[in-house]
């Protein structure tokens, strides 16, 4: 968890503080210059809820100081040629904004502590699945790089994983119900002449046990309601919250109970706390989930594959990928091989190719009179050798790729290998509700929008505590055979090596790159 938090805190601190997708500043900036929230179409990112905006303009107003934002300098030619970028004018503006950046890196160490709290109520005897399963949240490459990004889906998988650990508290309390129950009832009565003082004692006790118990299913609510006033994509903590009632319903009646009415609380607090930012949007736009792509002209359709038809959702071409670790016309119509490459690099390119001058230049020079159609442009700019990209990251990018290997086959068999666990009887219903929900979202993305888009992965991970769970209980799969026990020591190497590259990766990023001749990376924001 320290070497993973100081990965996020270093990148965070060497990453311009405008690495980021979508400029959600402007959002900041009306609600701190004008007090109010904006309407979904007064631009790109004001459609989204407003809980990470409102932070960020209470952030930007503490730190800097100011009320009002400075407006973007203009740069000399000495300036624009500096491989550092623009200066800025205004200091406190320069921390203002990197306060803002850095409400994502502490949500992302927010995140590995959840996980890591969620895998001691799973597996609270086997402290080597805890630390496997927090080493892999640490160095999963597209975590640590959105932990940078001044975006709000950092704090979205904060409260998600906040409501997931909750509701595995919750879950795991009530299956206690008819244990508890039992046990404070029996004790009191053992002594007839206490039999009329010992009744009031117990019924206080079993209120006080049952209330613990729906307060964590409240808690889990009011987490959700937190996710969902953050963005849309946090409505899946609705979806495995209901998820927990049909096996429920299985229990023994103690828990059958508080389980079925604790669920039905905690999704009542999420909907009645979390739904009103999509009844504002219904109200303005006729639609709850109004996105950008809907309000706004924008030519990502221009973008390979272009087509629903011409993308494979059976396909899985690592040898490709490996060749070309960065977004290639080989690889780009393959789901699968796209989502797997911007979990385990920066395939979306935005923090590493788009700020290497000499692949800028070479898309300058494919259309310079702009009058190639989108998709043909599309295909020659993808259309690169790897002896043009910068040689240190294109060998990071095929070691992180590779490494990725071993720790993704065991989620897949956790699947299987968490269906098993009689122990974990409504956990596992919730853990493979979330991973569902997880994977899901990224495929309605697609296709809703079928050309290639560097957040695909990104929209997956606010299920990130789930699959670390199926992580965990793939590895465990048989560990107490022989053949077992060798391949928890694959994984250990196998981590062990991902975390050198990942600490190499970022601390070239961090350090090195913005500082190169090559590279125009702007250090000091404007």
């Amino acid at each position: 968890m320290l070497g993973g938090g100081g990965l996020r805190v270093l990148y965070g601190w060497g990453a311009d503080v405008r690495a980021t997708y979508d400029d959600h500043f402007h959002v900041i900036r009306i609600m701190l210059e004008q007090k109010r929230w904006p309407r979904p179409d007064e631009g790109w990112q004001t459609y989204q809820p407003p809980l990470y905006h409102a932070l960020g303009a209470l952030t930007y107003r503490i730190v800097s100081g100011r009320t009002t934002i400075p407006p973007p300098p203009q740069p000399t030619q000495t300036e624009m040629s500096s491989p550092k970028g623009p200066l800025c004018r205004v200091p406190p503006h320069s921390w203002g904004r990197k306060a803002v950046q850095f409400l994502s890196v502490a949500a992302g160490v927010g995140t590995l502590v959840l996980i890591w709290l969620t895998l001691r109520a799973l597996c609270p005897q086997s402290c080597f699945a805890q630390a496997t399963g927090v080493a892999l949240a640490a160095c999963l490459p597209r975590l640590i790089y959105m932990s940078a990004m001044a975006t709000n889906d950092a704090l979205t998988w904060l409260w998600v994983s906040l409501c997931f650990y909750l509701l595995v508290r919750a879950v795991l309390a009530s299956s206690l119900a008819s244990t508890d129950t039992h046990c404070s009832c029996e004790n009191p009565f053992s002594h007839a002449p206490n039999r009329l003082v010992s009744q009031p004692v117990a019924r206080r006790a079993r209120l006080a046990a049952s209330f613990r118990r729906y307060t964590w299913w409240s808690l889990a609510g009011l987490a959700s309601a937190l996710a969902l006033w953050t963005k849309a994509y946090g409505l899946a903590t609705l979806a495995v919250l209901a998820a927990t009632i049909l096996p429920a319903l299985w229990r023994p009646a103690p828990a059958r109970g508080i389980m079925v009415r604790g669920a039905a609380l905690g999704l009542a607090v999420a909907l009645a706390l979390g739904v009103w930012p999509y009844v504002r949007s219904h109200r303005l736009t006729g639609n709850p989930l109004i996105s950008n792509h809907d309000l706004f002209p924008q030519g990502m359709g221009q973008q390979l594959p272009g087509e629903r038809s011409r993308i494979s959702f059976l396909s899985f071409q690592l040898g490709r990928l490996l060749h070309h670790p960065w977004v290639h016309v080989d690889t780009v119509d393959s789901f699968w091989t796209q989502l797997y490459a911007e979990l385990w690099f920066d395939h979306g390119t935005l923090a590493t190719l788009y700020s290497y001058q000499p692949w800028v230049r070479r898309l300058w020079e494919i259309d310079p009179e702009h009058r190639l159609p989108g998709l043909e442009f599309d295909r020659r700019a993808l259309s690169w050798n790897s002896a043009d990209m910068p040689q240190l990251l294109l060998w990071q990018g095929r070691l992180l790729l590779a490494l990725g290997v071993v720790p993704t086959l065991l989620l897949v068999c956790g699947a299987f290998a968490l269906w098993r666990r009689s122990e974990w009887p409504v956990v596992r219903v919730a853990v493979a509700a979330a991973a569902a929900v997880g994977l899901a979202t990224p495929l309605f993305q697609t296709l809703r929008q079928p050309f290639r888009s560097s957040m695909k992965a990104t929209f997956a991970l606010h299920a990130i505590a789930a699959f670390i769970v199926l992580f965990i209980a793939g590895g465990q799969w048989g560990r107490q055979t022989r053949m077992g026990r060798w391949a928890w020591w694959v994984i250990v190497v196998n981590l062990v090596l991902l975390a050198a590259v990942v600490v190499w990766h970022f601390f070239y990023l961090a350090v090195v790159f913005p500082e190169s001749p090559l590279y125009y990376a702007p250090r000091v924001p404007l």
